[in-house]
């Protein structure tokens, strides 16, 4: 089998972070340098787990791990700047990072779970999913030290990717407060049964101190089975083993034991946020903040706040919104998460039309950046971010891009074309990541369609099947895709149903949530296949497309399995459960997709 040549530029994968930085800000650089040992240290796991070859020769580690040590130890300054003063910021903002890297690689076989970590470099938790306070990371460590206040040596675990920016907080807090020896390392956990990627350190360092306290550090446990998977690979004599997500400390591998120090993963002193005004009681605050900030210019008398559900869900459920994260019917949950992103926002006016919206896309530089960078590929002036919220001003007289391209007449649908094409082309360059072919996605993907169907009739029940067309087309997943590619961020994942491509009143293509923190690695051919389908092209229409963004249409083609199977289960992932209303529009949007792949995969 030939092998797959992959290039990369490491200051591409970092240039949204970077830009968006602000300098005098030590959360904002704790977060870049945390992002920047995270991109190191998935791609030395890369190159070692694929025996990797660079420009023909057999790859010395040594360049790499050094620029992952220069990581580490910017990280570990980062963090005792974050510990300290604002005052810090300018004795960190000097220290020499990894420079910059341009690397050509060649593998039998690239890990595709690595490679997407790589190309798309995922948010944590703490800023996205399950919102925490970094700065009352350190409380934490010093509460474990409380527990443990012998001097046996300690190592710090950070699970990648929430615990990578975990692990400097709490060796810096210790450091500070005993003498004890300590090192921390970051792992990556992979599937069942395959040991830990980066352990290698770590084993060697429990090597030369026995009986160690081990403190493994990650993002809030669900089933625990990831830590679990962790501490088996450690297969070695320890002296305690711990667990810690923020605000919770473990005496073993959650759940098997209730935490043991237990604490807010917010800080008191940062409260009023956006995201902790969502009840009702607590809008007047909201309104005060968001007129404070003042991106959206005065705000009108009488605005009222709503949260609304999901374009999916008006479209094919019952049209019920998620409770807010602060809810108190949700007072009992265990693993109650800090999460404003299932609940989309809506600031009406008195007559009750729509005069804003919100969407969470991240807290801090992930955030910050993402909004930019949108913000960089479809201007809004109307726009502004705060406390993690995309706000935008609501546009009147959109028109579905789908409606109008059905019924516009050739000139017409050129220049619409024309447009997607010029906004496909902006979003993928530069390309940080080339690969001459890309393999298969990992797992079992001949179970596609079977996965597909059960999730379609467990929410909308046993009528609804996916047609011969859309099974034989999900059974193509396996084959290797054609390259060169260029891989780059994308939010296609969540953001490939029809309703994200909208008409203005000036006849201007717009495409809305563009921010990638939930998303993707993504190439042009995945983009215009999941377009073609979800805009129901005809197969002349697809190829013109193609044509106007220098594509082989036969690429395009190629692509259209993993396009198929990224949309369904987008549309399906925000339905709660289909409405008979909505069952109906499933079905013929399943019909339609079946349609159009016919059509796309015969011509």
């Amino acid at each position: 089998m030939a092998s797959t040549q992959l290039e990369l530029r490491t200051d591409l994968l970092m240039a949204p972070w970077a830009a968006a930085r602000c300098a005098a800000d030590p959360l904002d650089r704790y977060q870049q340098t945390c992002l920047g040992l995270q991109l190191w240290s998935d791609l030395l796991d890369l190159c070692l787990s694929s025996d990797a070859l660079i420009d023909g020769q057999l790859l010395s580690m040594a360049s790499i791990k050094a620029s992952q040590s220069a990581a580490m130890r910017a990280a570990e300054a980062a963090a005792a700047a974050l510990m300290e003063d604002t005052s810090e910021a300018v004795k960190v903002s000097d220290l020499a990072e990894p420079r910059p890297l341009s690397l050509r690689l060649a593998a039998n076989l690239f890990p595709p779970a690595l490679l997407d970590k790589l190309v798309h470099l995922p948010m944590p938790e703490c800023l996205g999913y399950d919102l925490a306070d970094l700065d009352r990371i350190p409380e934490d460590a010093l509460a474990w030290l409380a527990q443990r206040p012998d001097d046996s040596p300690v190592l710090l675990l950070g699970v990648r990717t929430g615990g990578l920016y975990l692990a400097p907080l709490w060796h810096a807090a210790l450091k500070r407060a005993c003498a004890r020896p300590m090192t921390w390392h970051t792992v990556r956990p992979q599937a069942e049964g395959v040991a830990c990627l980066g352990l290698g350190p770590c084993l060697d360092w429990l090597r030369r101190h026995p009986q160690a306290h081990v403190v493994m550090l990650d993002d809030q446990p669900d089933t625990g089975r990831t830590l679990t998977r962790v501490a088996k690979a450690l297969q070695a004599p320890l002296g305690s083993l711990w667990s810690a997500s923020p605000g919770k400390i473990w005496r073993a591998p959650p759940p098997a034991s209730p935490p043991v120090h237990r604490r807010s993963a917010l800080n008191p002193r940062r409260a009023g946020r956006l995201w902790e005004c969502l009840l009702p009681s607590a809008h007047p605050r909201f309104l005060e903040r968001l007129q404070a900030h003042g991106g959206l210019g005065p705000l009108p008398p009488q605005l009222s706040l709503a949260v609304r559900c999901s374009q999916a869900e008006q479209h094919y459920g019952h049209g019920q919104a998620w409770l807010p994260w602060d809810h108190p019917a949700l007072d009992s949950v265990e693993r109650r998460l800090i999460n404003p992103r299932k609940t989309g926002l809506t600031l009406t006016l008195p007559g009750g039309q729509a005069w804003a919206h919100l969407r969470f896309i991240g807290e801090g530089l992930f955030g910050k950046s993402e909004f930019q960078r949108a913000q960089q590929l479809a201007p809004d002036p109307q726009s502004c971010f705060l406390d993690g919220y995309r706000v935008s001003r609501h546009h009147e007289g959109l028109q579905a891009l789908r409606d109008v391209l059905r019924e516009a007449s050739g000139p017409r649908k050129a220049l619409l074309l024309q447009d997607c094409a010029r906004q496909f082309k902006a979003q993928a360059e530069p390309a940080p990541v080339t690969l001459s072919r890309l393999p298969p996605p990992g797992g079992l993907v001949h179970e596609a369609a079977d996965a597909l169907q059960a999730q379609l009739q467990k929410q909308f029940g046993p009528t609804l099947v996916l047609a011969p067309a859309l099974r034989q087309a999900l059974s193509r997943m396996h084959r290797p895709l054609p390259g060169p590619l260029q891989l780059y961020r994308s939010a296609l994942p969540y953001a490939g149903a029809h309703w994200h491509w909208q008409c203005d009143r000036a006849g201007r293509v717009r495409r809305f949530q563009l921010e990638a923190n939930w998303g993707g690695p993504s190439w042009m051919a995945l983009e215009l296949a999941s377009f073609a389908l979800s805009q129901q092209l005809s197969a002349a229409d697809a190829q013109q497309l193609a044509q106007l963004c220098g594509l082989d249409f036969d690429h395009l083609r190629a692509s259209l399995p993993q396009a198929l199977h990224r949309l369904l289960r987008s549309l399906l992932r925000g339905v709660r459960r289909g409405s008979p209303a909505g069952t109906l529009a499933m079905q013929q949007e399943l019909q339609s997709l079946d349609n159009t792949t016919q059509h796309l995969m015969e011509h």
